[in-house]
């Protein structure tokens, strides 16, 4: 049907483009472009989601101001897609802090980070007060500043495979007792505001209501915890068994509890992000951590991407302008002080003075958890706007830092040798030795991961075992994962297609990755997954005919076994030999087969001798 000038102006007539929606494309689509630029640089993307922020903020384009002028309306509802980003960051966190994998040279690794955290803060405290700050708010920005990017050094020790070496050990260790502060610092940060104390006085009336509250936290946080710890694992338990959409349950019941635990924790006077934490720490010690991370991933970059580049928009660079020497003093004195804190640190628990000074680099600038201090500081009243604006300057400019910062250590790693340990340090109990075991160097075994636990995926799975390598599956049937973990197999529940299950599983040290599993989709997804994470993994995958096999070449695997093939040459040589045994030119022996000669996989419910 052709559309006449009339059939137009009635679609134009529409309802017309809200402020919101206008602020967000202009967000979303300057957050993309920048950080594909930041991508193509190899610059983290935070701080370019921040310097887009700039961009968009009142000091140059300013988005906001134009779309509520031109569309009516408020833009506030992006102040909602920011605590959303907060909540699903601390619930992510508390998703991956697995305490089983650090009990191993805990001791050590809690010194050093709690000491470096309280000797940073207490560096930077009368530092702070250069900034013509009180000594409240000079605590506040003390505390926020002793905080480093996880997302940022993480990212950047990934993506050199550096993770497992011995500097990024401690600085994962450090990092997470970081982000673990996060929470009490958010409880203690609005207690310093100005009308604080006024508070505190008004709860010491005899009609104070201070100790009701207190129980009611108390008893919520119970709840929260019994919950979090019994309740919910068995609902996720039954929804895991209940079909083919169980994944999008298992997501949408666990964001709920979030959501629940940090309205909870907002309806108590407390931070809404010590609610998601907990919630999300409680679900950290059970199957399905690994797959609700990798599930609630990209909707936590999408909405971490609006929250930096809103924090960004509230930069004012006339005001930086104006504080131009103030800020690079700052700068200077946050990155010096840093390091001189993490240094000592590091190395008075044993490690090397290269692993100390190398982690102190890497870790001197800035983190994404000041900005969100700062925000909740500026809106308790604990922290002046003006001081806002220059402290946030202050850490963008030193998470942009990061990199660079992390190439100078590495540069005098190279030169160096920095061998000097602490007196009272013995080698046997250095940071350093505390994961040496850890080491992929030091295991003898290759490391092999298959995807798919099914007929094909168990003998494969048995015949690497056999042959002494070491086997993880990942497995999407939660029954299968409970029977064969209870047996002492290496099991991760969760979709083989989502970084989050692959690394989980080992993927950044694995020699080989398998795809067993008959879902040719989900074989293309994970192909393609697999060989971002790891350009240099090998990858075998199966396909049922060749165009399939074809695709999964083209999308990263370096072989493919296709079934059409295997069936056609198997087919082949048991006709060929039944013409040689009638010709006489063979003894009657039975025909070759593949499933003749090929060793029966193991029951499903019997051990194997996983090494």
């Amino acid at each position: 049907m052709a559309l006449d000038a009339q059939t137009l102006t009635t679609l134009a007539a529409g309802e017309p483009i809200s402020a919101f929606s206008a602020a967000l494309v202009a967000i979303l689509t300057g957050a993309g472009l920048v950080a594909l630029l930041a991508q193509r640089l190899r610059l983290p993307t935070i701080p370019a989601y921040l310097i887009t922020g700039v961009v968009l903020g009142p000091s140059a384009i300013n988005v906001m101001g134009r779309a509520e002028q031109v569309h009516g309306g408020s833009t506030g509802a992006l102040d909602f897609v920011g605590d959303l980003a907060v909540v699903l960051l601390m619930f992510g966190i508390g998703l991956h802090l697995d305490l089983s994998t650090l009990r191993r040279g805990m001791a050590p690794m809690l010194v050093a980070a709690a000491f470096s955290t309280l000797l940073s803060t207490l560096l930077l405290w009368p530092a702070a007060t250069l900034l013509g700050a009180s000594a409240t708010t000079a605590l506040v920005l003390a505390m926020a500043g002793a905080l480093s990017s996880t997302a940022v050094v993480l990212r950047l020790l990934q993506e050199r495979r550096e993770l497992h070496r011995q500097h990024g050990r401690v600085a994962l260790a450090i990092l997470l007792v970081q982000d673990m502060v996060v929470p009490a610092m958010l409880i203690v940060v609005p207690l310093l505001a100005p009308q604080s104390a006024t508070d505190a006085a008004l709860d010491t009336s005899p009609s104070s209501n201070m100790f009701v509250r207190a129980g009611l936290t108390v008893v919520a946080i119970l709840g929260i915890v019994v919950l979090g710890r019994y309740a919910l694992p068995l609902v996720l338990d039954f929804a895991s068994k209940c079909g083919a959409r169980s994944m999008e349950v298992l997501t949408i019941l666990s964001l709920a509890f979030a959501m629940g635990a940090a309205s909870i924790t907002q309806l108590l006077g407390l931070s809404p992000a010590l609610g998601a934490f907990l919630g999300g720490f409680l679900l950290s010690g059970t199957l399905f951590r690994h797959a609700l991370a990798g599930q609630i991933g990209t909707l936590r970059d999408v909405a971490l991407a609006i929250f930096f580049t809103v924090i960004g928009m509230r930069l004012d660079l006339a005001a930086a302008a104006d504080h131009l020497p103030t800020i690079l003093l700052g700068l200077a004195g946050l990155i010096v002080l840093k390091t001189i804190a993490l240094t000592l640190s590091i190395w008075f628990v044993g490690s090397t003075l290269r692993i100390a000074l190398t982690v102190a680099l890497a870790l001197a600038g800035g983190g994404e958890f000041a900005l969100v201090i700062f925000n909740v500081a500026e809106d308790a009243g604990a922290l002046p706007k003006t001081l806002t604006t220059t402290a946030t300057t202050i850490i963008v400019l030193s998470m942009l830092l990061i990199a660079p910062s992390m190439a100078f250590a590495r540069m005098i790693a190279s030169k160096w040798r920095l061998a000097a340990v602490p007196p009272w340090g013995k080698r046997a109990t250095a940071l350093l030795d505390t994961h040496a075991h850890d080491d992929p160097n030091a295991h003898p075994l290759r490391h092999v991961i298959v995807a798919g636990f099914g007929l094909v995926g168990r003998a494969v799975s048995d015949r690497l075992i056999n042959a002494g390598d070491r086997v993880t599956v990942i497995e999407m049937n939660m029954q299968t994962v409970q029977r064969q973990q209870r047996l002492g197999r290496a099991f991760v529940f969760g979709d083989v297609s989502d970084p989050a299950v692959l690394e989980s599983a080992g993927l950044l040290e694995a020699d080989a990755l398998i795809l067993t599993i008959p879902d040719e989709h989900a074989v293309a997804a994970a192909c393609t997954t697999a060989r971002a994470l790891r350009p240099d993994l090998f990858i075998v995958a199966r396909a049922s005919y060749m165009s399939r096999g074809v695709l999964a070449k083209s999308l990263g695997a370096n072989a493919v076994v296709v079934e059409e093939i295997v069936t056609a040459e198997a087919m082949e040589k048991i006709v060929e030999h039944e013409l040689q045994v009638r010709a006489g030119e063979v003894p009657v022996t039975p025909a070759p087969s593949p499933q003749a000669s090929a060793p029966h996989p193991t029951p499903p419910d019997s051990p194997s001798p996983q090494p």
